[in-house]
């Protein structure tokens, strides 16, 4: 049975969406059951302000930030209908995280990083630029209070694979 239910994407992660580089992410697994199901659709919470005169959204980008003009209000608060990103679940796979390959690891959205310029040059003195040592980096930034999720324990992950389905017209 499709599901509708939401998310919470960083805002690097949101962007990288919204270009269309970013077509999966992975969870760990906890049991034998994915919380998502293909044909899920996942809507996406993100930072945004409510336009008082015209009931419509503004949506968090840094350009607008910086022009000072809205009160941001948290992601974790925003409302189903105040939502303008949908995502399509197309694929489910269970895999150990250190598993990923370097296509998975472009679709996940990061940048390809070299193993020094995040300190760890002895992991290979080559300065060869990839995808993994970038969601390496990026997963150990986004799970570092979850001991369970360590890169180094090398976890069950959901790999969950998702189409950009909706994006309505920013206010």
């Amino acid at each position: 049975m499709k599901k509708e239910q939401a998310i919470l994407f960083s805002d690097k992660e949101l962007q990288a969406i919204l270009d269309r580089r970013k077509t999966q992410f992975r969870i760990t697994a906890n049991s034998d059951i994915c919380p998502y199901a293909v044909d899920d659709i996942l809507w996406v919470k993100e930072k945004y302000a409510k336009l008082e005169s015209s009931g419509s959204y503004a949506y968090f980008t840094a350009e607008e930030n910086e022009k000072g003009i809205y009160k941001w209000l948290p992601a974790s608060g925003m409302p189903k209908k105040a939502a303008r990103i949908f995502l399509r679940i197309t694929g489910i796979r269970k895999e150990k995280l250190q598993n990923i390959s370097e296509e998975d690891a472009k679709a996940e959205g990061v940048d390809p990083i070299t193993w020094q310029s995040i300190g760890m040059g002895y992991m290979d003195s080559s300065n060869s630029k990839s995808y993994r040592i970038g969601f390496y980096k990026s997963w150990r930034l986004s799970k570092i209070k979850s001991v369970e999720a360590e890169w180094k324990n090398n976890p069950d992950v959901w790999v969950i694979t998702f189409e950009l389905w909706t994006v309505t017209i920013e206010a």
